[in-house]
């Protein structure tokens, strides 16, 4: 573990158990002196920061190592159903190992039990 971080970790202790920075750092295993150090702040900081390249999105980095990624995910955005036009769109669902057309017009309501009538059409 770095400096820096036992650092935080000793400062964490001390806030959460109100013990003294000696006890502390003898937790950690972290010099004291080291536990005092300031590092100087670096002069270029604002130029390193304009030369780094734009951090990639969540996409580009799982495009990259599965370049079908995109194309899935725009291809489900693409199909996705917009309010309104479910009821032409068949809903399916599994039930005994073959897929049925579920009626959108009877939905079952959670708590109540289904219509003895409804009977599901097979889809093969």
């Amino acid at each position: 573990m770095s400096p820096a971080r036992k650092r935080a970790a000793v400062n964490a202790l001390q806030a959460k158990f109100t013990v003294s920075e000696r006890r502390a750092c003898r937790v950690i295993d972290q010099p004291r002196s080291s536990q005092r150090y300031a590092s100087p702040p670096r002069d270029d900081e604002p130029t390193l920061l304009q030369r780094m390249p734009e951090r990639p999105s969540y996409e580009e980095l799982i495009a990259a190592v599965d370049p079908a990624f995109l194309f899935r995910r725009r291809f489900k955005r693409d199909l996705m159903i917009t309010p309104g036009s479910y009821e032409q769109e068949p809903v399916l669902e599994v039930q005994r190992g073959s897929l049925v057309e579920k009626s959108l017009t009877q939905r079952r309501v959670p708590g109540k039990a289904a219509p003895a009538t409804e009977v599901p059409a097979v889809i093969r």
